[in-house]
């Protein structure tokens, strides 16, 4: 996907020209200008990140276009692990006038052995909100002790379960889990007040929240819950307060491709949110939603900027590696995280000098005048470190879903629960040792690059996951022979005697059906034998190459750069699985066991019947393209 256009605010982030040039992109297709435009006579970038990067592919630097001291320079270790994030002004390839420090010093499963936090630029570590972190961690790569000065004895002491969850954070919580290890409830470890607890369907997604909304401290019966409807790829669509009938907010999601119905979005990407904003968000939904919202994502997909539905600026979010936010409201023109008196004189400087700054721009109209002032006089407020919203937006860095109610930056990223501050995973890799030799390493020690959508592995190429887990049945394209023994042949049809093959359901065809199944169906291949075609037939993978034509070679490769070839012995009329198999490559995911086969029809002389294949796994091989 090479451009968002958001036509309600006419704002865009186009990566293209129309003379046919992707002037955002470099020769390798890598993203080298994130911006975010509004579309006037004379276009003004209010989001605007520029990056480098070295021969591996790691971004070494972010050169921050709008808001100053924030440009960050990376360091990397000899295998391209994050090693140290430097930022303020960048020139000539270093920084001056540094702001913030973060330096890791990692060991080979990732484990923080020490991480330096640094937030005034002066390299002291010892300031509020600053630490010199020393950690200790045990032979399964659990975090058990930190000292957060580097000096003396351990301020935390961290606790698991015998499964692995982490059980008590040392500083602010406990956490329970549930018997498939999801985060149930969460605790004061001081006072051991219940302060959020949590509800799951059957498919493990979150479908409710109980959170303090009566702000005393605790959650209990004078507490409401939240509930959350999602899409079949376990993206949120709606919030439902309690009992109500009405949403109090819902979610416009990116479904690039296909009109509409494609799969070129990240999972993560949000168009815009519909909110009952005229009633307390504790207060029951009065079935009007007439606040707009519309969300601009960068290049990793944090929610960076966002606009009204008339394209006034409202606020931008900066991020730290491991997610940590920097809220900066419309109207900081100083870039320090709040609006205020300051401000204010600052856009008259530039209205009496007839200058132009976006920072001062707050309707985003392209000029700045008395009604920006005034606006940002109205707007006084204060965001800044660890506050990533003043408007109630919950999705953060790479489009994770912060929790607002819990001190420490906690996203719930599907499977498993992140903490921001800790740099780690709260429970282990599910799909352990997929994503490398540390079960609680949080996107391969690879942050700036590399997004983990569903709390399992990280998202190769930013191409999208297919939200499942546990032991799902994955299933094949459609595809067909005739004649006998014949090979298979090009798929994407009408299903129906006597048709080249087509993918289940028959409304999916193209692209979609080329790529296989949907998030929890399987799909089936059908086969058009003649009597006495007894043998050996050779049946193609077929998730991209099948879609163009029968393949020359029976060894496709797949979206995850796998090669298979059945060998599979059928015989007309037979209703026992097949057994004679071959693979010459495993099967991506886990576990793959048997082929199950059963047959769905026959014709009266036996010369036709189509057959339903099942792969069961313990573990559900993605859809990513």
């Amino acid at each position: 996907m090479v451009g968002t256009t958001h036509d309600q605010p006419d704002v865009m982030w186009k990566m293209y020209t129309t003379s046919g040039t992707y002037p955002d992109l470099d020769r390798f297709n890598r993203v080298v200008s994130s911006r975010w435009t509004k579309d006037l006579a004379t276009d003004k970038d209010f989001y605007r990140v520029d990056l480098a990067y070295d021969r591996n592919s790691n971004i070494t630097s972010a050169d921050e276009q709008v808001h100053a001291g924030f440009d960050v320079l990376y360091l990397m270790d000899d295998i391209d692990r994050l090693a140290d994030a430097e930022e303020g002004t960048l020139s000539g390839g270093t920084i001056s006038s540094r702001k913030r420090h973060q330096i890791w010093t990692l060991t080979h499963t990732g484990n923080w052995d020490r991480e330096k936090l640094d937030l005034d630029g002066d390299d002291n570590w010892n300031e509020t909100n600053e630490h010199d972190d020393t950690r200790t961690h045990n032979t399964v790569n659990e975090l058990t002790n930190r000292n957060t000065d580097s000096i003396g004895g351990n301020e935390f002491n961290l606790s698991y379960a015998p499964a692995g969850n982490l059980t008590d954070d040392g500083e602010n919580y406990k956490y329970e889990y549930d018997a498939f290890y999801r985060l149930r409830k969460v605790k004061n470890r001081s006072t051991n007040a219940l302060v959020a607890e949590y509800a799951y369907n059957g498919r493990g997604h979150q479908i409710s929240v109980h959170a303090d909304t009566d702000s005393d401290g605790d959650v209990d019966s004078s507490d409401l819950w939240y509930y959350t409807a999602y899409d079949e790829r376990w993206r949120p669509l709606s919030t439902f307060r309690s009992s109500d009938t009405s949403a109090k907010e819902d979610f416009v999601l990116h479904q690039a491709g296909l009109s509409g119905h494609g799969g070129s979005s990240y999972i993560n990407s949000v168009i815009c949110r519909y909110k009952d904003a005229n009633t307390a968000w504790t207060s029951a939904s009065d079935g009007t939603l007439e606040e707009i919202r519309y969300y601009c994502q960068n290049w990793r997909g944090d929610v960076s900027s966002i606009v009204t539905d008339v394209g006034a600026m409202v606020e931008w979010a900066k991020y730290t590696a491991y997610g940590i936010p920097f809220g900066l409201p419309a109207g900081d023109t100083n870039s320090d995280g709040d609006c205020d008196a300051g401000d204010a004189t600052q856009i008259q400087t530039w209205i009496d000098t007839s200058s132009y700054n976006v920072l001062g721009d707050l309707d985003l109209d392209g000029d700045v005048d008395s009604t920006d002032k005034t606006s940002a006089q109205n707007n006084t407020k204060t965001m800044g470190w660890e506050d990533l919203t003043d408007v109630g937006n919950q999705f953060g860095s790479a489009g994770y879903d912060l929790d607002g109610k819990l001190s420490g930056i906690i996203y719930h990223v599907r499977h498993r629960v992140s903490h921001a501050l800790l740099g780690r995973w709260a429970q282990r890799d599910p799909f352990h040792p997929k994503d490398g030799p540390g079960a609680y390493e949080y996107a391969r020690s690879m942050p700036i690059t590399k997004v983990d959508s569903l709390g399992a592995y990280v998202d190769e190429n930013r191409k999208r996951p297919r939200a499942c887990y546990g032991c799902q049945p994955i299933g094949f394209t459609w595809i067909s022979g005739s004649g006998k023994c014949a090979k298979a042949t090009k798929a994407g049809s009408t299903p129906g005697s006597g048709s080249p093959g087509a993918c289940i359901p028959s409304d999916k065809t193209g692209d979609r059906c080329a790529r296989g199944c949907d998030a929890y169906g399987g799909c089936s291949i059908e086969f058009f034998l003649t009597p006495g075609c007894d043998g050996k037939w050779t049946l193609y993978q077929g998730l991209d190459d099948i879609r163009n034509g029968v393949p020359t070679d029976p060894l496709e490769e797949d979206d995850l750069g796998n090669t298979h070839e059945w060998i599979l012995e059928l015989k007309a009329g037979n209703r026992e699985p097949f057994t004679n198999m071959t693979w010459n490559a495993g099967m991506p995911g886990h576990g793959c066991g048997m082929l199950w086969v059963d047959m769905l029809e026959f014709s009266g002389d036996n010369e036709t019947f189509r057959v339903y294949f099942w792969l069961l796994c313990t573990a559900c091989v993605p859809e990513v393209g």
